[in-house]
């Protein structure tokens, strides 16, 4: 055998070798992930306890409020927020869709919906 043709197989064993490694690593790879990823869904789901500020504070102050309503001194709208709690409870899109948004989330929708027009 020529030494061309034993360095040109020498390449290819390496070559394949590479491959075979390298589909190894990413078969390795993807099963450390997927491992990890049964592990996390087979944990329960942690507990999320509240502070009581929705009940300690009639007027919402302090809970998250961003986009909806709020009058002169800052104060959420609260018919805004039930409507926001009832969405999150019942998780229906058409719920959410009933939300009624405060200014300036009315003119950042209406600046996003500009370009449909």
């Amino acid at each position: 055998m020529s030494p061309f043709a034993s360095n040109a197989l020498e390449t290819l064993i390496d070559k394949l070798h590479d491959l075979l490694s390298d589909r190894q690593r990413r078969t390795q790879a993807f099963l450390i992930r997927f491992n990890a990823a049964l592990r996390e869904r087979l944990l329960p789901a942690p507990e999320h306890p509240h502070n009581g500020d929705e009940c300690l504070y009639p007027n919402r102050i302090g809970n998250f409020s961003k986009g909806l309503p709020h009058d002169d001194t800052g104060e959420v709208d609260s018919e805004a927020y039930e409507t926001l709690i009832h969405a999150l409870t019942t998780g229906d899109p058409a719920d959410f869709e009933k939300i009624p948004l405060g200014a300036i989330a009315n003119s950042l929708t209406l600046k996003r919906d500009l370009h449909l027009i």
